[in-house]
């Protein structure tokens, strides 16, 4: 296998795309959805979005009619409804498909062991994705960097998406994650910090619980929602669909594609 190279990414991008399932709402809670709880939440962290068409046509942005044209028309049924807030139907012709998002973090600092410096990436969107009658919700994270060397975007893409570590090394290091990753507010401010290192709270949870615990800037991020061994009950809780690594789809930007190694193309395609 041929050397790997280390050429520049101009543009990177990275989606997690990570299914939970929904427990049953408990009887009495009063909630009708699993989705109201987020829009009692006090602290109105997630915040139902309106879809992407607006009154005015000239408003529309092509982007959105291209992914509005890729899909076949009981599909675009499906995902976009046909516009029964605007006919004044309330039930039939309703896209099923309901999508909150918060929009307090910014950035993710993420440190890989053996780096000494952190990386910086911009956390372009965060949302959360609910659907009628089924008890599934998606985290979609997109994130993105600029001009930075491909060796940093392989490893975002391998470790990044980790909900949890899959061992520990012998010297403690979280297996396959990164050495640590840090949540930061629109204000540079810590909003949460992963604890892959936290060997004993991931051990405890599968002795006692059978299930894996998550890292904790993952439980952050879906809050108000809880794991559902939490000992802090909410209305609203998910366990795991997925092992360790979540869904991802990614996308980079260089010079000259041909600069790339076999074993580059090799690491990309198989997201090692």
């Amino acid at each position: 296998m041929t050397e790997m190279s280390d050429i520049a990414v101009r543009e990177f991008r990275q989606i997690l795309i990570w299914p939970l399932q929904l427990m049953p709402l408990q009887a009495g809670c009063g909630l009708l959805n699993h989705w109201d709880y987020l829009d009692r939440d006090p602290n109105r962290t997630w915040v139902e979005l309106d879809d992407e068409f607006p009154e005015h046509p000239e408003n529309f942005q092509e982007r959105h009619y291209r992914e509005f044209a890729a899909f076949l028309p009981h599909v675009q049924r499906f995902l976009y409804g046909e516009r029964a807030s605007r006919t004044g139907r309330t039930t039939y012709g309703e896209s099923p498909i309901r999508i909150f998002r918060r929009s307090d973090v910014k950035k993710a600092r993420l440190r890989f062991h053996g780096q000494a410096e952190a990386t910086d990436v911009d956390v372009v969107h965060t949302d959360l994705y609910f659907f009628f009658d089924v008890d599934v919700a998606i985290l979609v994270v997109e994130i993105a960097a600029r001009d930075i060397p491909l060796s940093r975007a392989q490893d975002i893409i391998y470790r990044f998406g980790r909900a949890y570590p899959a061992g520990w090394s012998e010297s403690g290091e979280a297996v396959n994650c990164p050495e640590s990753v840090k949540w930061l507010g629109a204000d540079g401010a810590v909003l949460a910090v992963s604890d892959y290192q936290a060997r004993t709270k991931y051990l405890t949870s599968v002795c006692k619980d059978q299930a894996s615990a998550i890292a904790y800037h993952w439980e952050y991020l879906l809050a108000p929602m809880t794991l559902n061994q939490r000992v802090q009950m909410a209305p609203v809780r998910y366990r795991q669909l997925e092992f360790h690594r979540m869904p991802t789809m990614a996308w980079l930007a260089v010079d000259d594609p041909r600069a790339l190694t076999r074993a580059d193309f090799m690491r990309l395609a198989f997201a090692t």
